[in-house]
């Protein structure tokens, strides 16, 4: 609905008690909305992509941006939730140690959680977000290391999810939040003792094929990460 203003319905009278011809300017007013409480917008990112991760090492999983409409929110906890990668070796919470929560930028974890199992729940400590405000946060892993003590399975691969968000809304009276935007999963990493980097180098078209003899097609370049060795098959 909206409460607006016509220039009919004005009249004025002075100290005087004179009649005072008022100007105005019609208007429809701005539209509101009348709801129970809050609604938190969650869009998740498409950053970062799929990829391999060296074991022992902490690497962003996953990113989403958080909106508060129709009043500011305060933030009890996020659930997480451990699932099949894309595709590969099915990992679980053996490959992780810690999950974290930063807000895009920050150096600072707002809260972390022990992996002992598929589901996590991190609880920041006084997280709120004012009324249309619009923030990006940014999901991070710890993954296990590599050795024969150690419960990961190399080539294993996860993905996170965001689940659930538990939250309040500020204003007198609200009851509840709606929070839309939950439910899909970020993308897969796998995780190996090294992961080399490799790079294709651009052809310099020196070499023209004219018939039976060697030519060079590709030319490459294999580094191995410092964590380790890597093989070549």
């Amino acid at each position: 609905f909206a409460v607006g203003l016509q220039t009919s319905g004005v009249s004025a009278i002075d100290s005087d008690a004179q009649t005072v011809t008022a100007t105005a300017t019609a208007s429809d007013g701005q539209s509101m909305t009348l709801a129970a409480g809050g609604t938190l917008n969650v869009a998740l990112g498409t950053d970062p992509v799929s990829a391999l991760v060296v074991a022992g090492t902490t690497v962003e999983v996953g990113r989403f941006t958080m909106q508060a409409k129709y009043e500011g929110l305060d933030f009890n906890y996020f659930g997480f939730q451990l699932a099949s990668p894309g595709g590969g070796v099915v990992g679980n919470q053996d490959e992780l140690t810690t999950l974290y929560l930063y807000e895009e930028g920050g150096s600072e974890a707002l809260g972390s959680v022990a992996m002992t199992g598929a589901n996590a729940t991190i609880t920041p400590a006084d997280m709120t977000m004012d009324v249309n405000d619009e923030t990006t946060y940014v999901v991070k892993a710890v993954f296990s290391s590599l050795g024969d003590a150690s419960p990961a399975s190399s080539g294993a691969g996860l993905r996170v999810a965001l689940t659930n968000i538990d939250v309040d809304g500020t204003s007198t009276g609200s009851s509840s939040v709606t929070v839309n935007g939950l439910g899909s999963n970020f993308n897969t990493f796998s995780v190996f003792k090294s992961v080399p980097t490799i790079t294709v180098y651009d052809s310099d078209g020196s070499d023209v094929i004219t018939g039976n003899d060697t030519f060079s097609l590709m030319k490459f370049s294999v580094t191995a990460d410092g964590a380790g060795p890597v093989g070549l098959y």
